[in-house]
């Protein structure tokens, strides 16, 4: 039961109202006024940026307790929590952040500038913190196409910000006719190599790379085949094995603990629903047989040009995984139980090694290649007369009404675990 009354609720309420308040000028004012600083030291006047950073920090406190007073925000734990945190993590940077300024202000010192400018990131990074902890579900993440930009431009990147240093530099030492001159080439020298190899560089590069594209499009073309028959042989074990089917994922269906439960269903007695009819273990070989081989000829036919990601996840999954790898072990443990005679329960799971976590990461490894160059290579600028496909996102059940054809009952799995134990129990005795 609540015990609250009206009178607690509105006095907590108020409570929050004043710590919303005490938070933002003890922590976002600190901020503002260290900013106040740096601006003033930089141009002297700062008339505009008070202006503009007053009222921004006026704006951001109304907005926060005009909302304080809704019931919702109110009661919010989240809000409550970030409040709180931003009270821990910023708080006792505040006294040293107003000392900080209060000397650049009077003595305008170099080093003193230096020790605002990090505090102030130092802040910055508190209240990232502090947001992280207080809403542990938010993930910030750059767009994939900057990280891919910022990774494949690493050079410019370098040569940009050492040209920024050395116009620093130059600055600071107008002064000291030596320095500043040495400094001044350095930005001249930095700012050619700039539009080297933001330039020229690129437009060279730009060119290997349509030169390139037909290759690039058939190596695409064969790891999407090779990918949609491993996805369609899971699948198939997927679909006639699991008896509450939906449309899963692709990550989903090749999830290990999925796997275990196929593996711990399936009856490798009964057959595929496909045609021609077999049984399991034709199809399973068969089906292994064809993804090492064209994983093989993927290996020998792109290896100079194929990136490294894609190139390990291939030779991982055919050489070293239970994806493919591990199935051969399904036809040789049923071929040795029939010519010795051993009862094995004719599970999946009783005939191969159930796929690990690393299976599972070189899985996603093969995906996120199929999809991002997928996505690089039919944009506008890439197409040509050569079609290319994306791999599936999902799995789609075609009747889903149609009951699983191999999913092992109860009594039989009993019946054959017995049969098993008893053989076990014979071949101790002799």
């Amino acid at each position: 039961m609540d015990n609250t009354t009206p009178a607690k609720n509105k006095r907590a309420t108020a409570e929050f109202r004043l710590k919303i308040i005490d938070v933002f000028f003890a922590a976002y004012g600190a901020f503002i006024s260290g900013l106040f600083c740096i601006a003033q030291y930089f141009w002297g006047s700062t008339d505009y940026f008070v202006w503009i950073a007053s009222g921004f920090f006026f704006v951001t406190l109304l907005v926060t307790y005009v909302l304080s007073y809704s019931k919702r925000i109110t009661k919010s734990e989240y809000l409550l929590h970030y409040v709180q945190e931003c009270a821990n993590k910023v708080g006792f940077l505040n006294p040293l952040m107003l000392a900080l300024g209060f000397i650049l202000a009077i003595t305008a010192d170099f080093y003193i500038l230096i020790v605002c400018i990090a505090l102030e990131v130092a802040q910055l990074w508190a209240y990232i913190l502090s947001i992280k902890k207080a809403f542990p579900n938010i993930r910030v993440r750059l767009p994939q196409k900057s990280i891919d930009w910022c990774k494949n431009n690493k050079p410019l990147l370098l040569t940009a910000l050492f040209a920024i240093l050395s116009a620093i530099c130059w600055l600071f030492t107008t002064e000291s006719l030596k320095v500043s001159d040495l400094c001044l080439n350095l930005l001249a020298g930095f700012i050619s190599s700039g539009i080297t190899i933001g330039v020229i560089d690129r437009i060279i590069r730009k060119q290997q790379e349509v030169e390139e594209v037909p290759l690039k499009k058939a190596l695409y073309r064969d790891v999407q085949v090779f990918t949609s028959r491993l996805i369609n042989l899971w699948q198939e074990i997927y679909t006639q094995s699991i008896a509450n089917r939906s449309n899963i994922t692709i990550e989903e269906l090749f999830d290990p603990e999925n796997i275990l439960t196929m593996c711990s269903d399936l009856d490798l007695s009964c057959c595929p629903n496909v045609s021609p009819k077999q049984n399991w273990f034709t199809y399973i070989e068969y089906y292994r047989k064809d993804l090492v081989h064209r994983g093989e000829k993927i290996l020998e036919t792109y290896m100079g040009i194929a990136e490294p990601e894609i190139i390990q996840a291939i030779h991982f999954l055919i050489n070293d995984s239970s994806y493919i790898t591990h199935l051969a072990h399904v036809n040789l443990i049923h071929t040795n139980d029939i010519i010795n005679k051993v009862p094995r329960p004719t599970l999946l799971g009783w005939h191969m090694i159930v796929p690990q976590e690393k299976d599972y990461v070189m899985i996603k490894q093969l995906l996120s290649w199929c999809r991002s160059q997928f996505t690089r290579l039919h944009s506008k600028e890439y197409q040509d007369m050569i079609d290319i496909y994306p791999i599936a996102e999902r799995i789609t059940l075609v009747n889903p009404s149609i009951a699983p054809t191999s999913i092992m009952s109860t009594e039989k799995k009993n019946a054959e675990f017995t049969a098993f134990k008893e053989w076990q129990e014979r071949s101790a005795k002799k």
